[in-house]
């Protein structure tokens, strides 16, 4: 518990999240610590706090992280693996592995794993599921920025890349912030329309959920532009889950519009 709160704590100076600790910790007994930035965090709080899960995604990226910057690339390279079979989505494992492979000199690997770090929904990067705790690699500052040019500079994708929609165009994404016209938008769109033709219905599915992200961190007045909203979204988003043959997902999405629909239902 007190691993927990000193590496919860480190993560922001400004909006320190007490609440979940407090009373845990007054019934145990434990005073709340204070004062702890990301660098005074010893090696033993962080892998307490990673223990607590030890077959999570966010576990085995996080320990890979470690591995990394240690210089202990295989078990690196095992665990980044690891967590990506858990949960292929899992864009922080991707941009880890593809940073390893390119750091290797295996740039036709790495260009798998980060351009899959480009197209994986934003809300599987840099925190656990059941905590909001930060990735401790350094290396992973402006990762977007990173996984785009990296793999504009790979000249021979791997085989399983030839002909990649998503590849063709990446010279023509930017994945700015803050402006008010995106061209990425379109493209985004266009590579959803591309992907859903061939059958590649999962591409499909992850770079709609990464375009609606991407929106949300913009203004509302952009958004409407891009004709970005919760019933259009959700709309094609439920087209693509049966198309990529995620029937659950498509009837949870369903059941939830139509309870937020009706005005007197109770919501999680």
């Amino acid at each position: 518990m007190l691993a927990a709160a000193r590496c919860q704590i480190a993560q922001s100076e400004d909006q320190m999240p007490l609440d979940p600790f407090a009373t845990a910790m007054d019934i145990a007994g434990i005073d709340l610590p204070t004062g702890f930035d990301i660098a005074s965090i010893a090696s033993s709080d962080h892998q307490s706090f990673l223990k607590l899960d030890i077959d999570s995604p966010f576990r085995n990226c996080a320990v890979a992280d470690m591995h990394v910057m240690e210089g202990d690339l295989e078990k690196a390279e095992a665990l980044y693996k690891k967590a990506i079979s858990l949960l292929p989505e899992y864009g922080a494992a991707h941009f880890g592995l593809g940073y390893l492979l390119r750091r290797s000199r295996r740039h036709s690997e790495a260009a798998i794993h980060l351009r899959l770090a480009l197209i994986c929904p934003l809300v599987f990067w840099g925190g656990s599921f059941w905590a909001e705790h930060i990735l401790p690699g350094s290396f992973r500052n402006d990762w977007a920025r990173k996984s785009l040019l990296w793999v504009k500079g790979i000249k021979e994708p791997h085989e399983s890349l030839k002909d990649d929609p998503f590849l063709e165009r990446i010279h023509e994404l930017k994945l700015e912030t803050g402006v008010v016209e995106c061209a990425d938008m379109d493209i985004l769109s266009e590579l959803v329309v591309e992907y859903t033709s061939r059958g590649q219905h999962l591409d499909a599915l992850m770079i709609w959920m990464n375009r609606a992200d991407r929106a949300a961190m913009e203004t509302t007045s952009f958004r409407k532009r891009y004709n970005i909203t919760p019933s259009s979204y959700a709309e094609t988003l439920s087209r693509l889950l049966r198309n990529a043959s995620c029937d659950r997902r498509a009837e949870l999405l369903a059941d939830m519009l139509n309870k937020l629909a009706n005005p007197n239902a109770l919501h999680l």
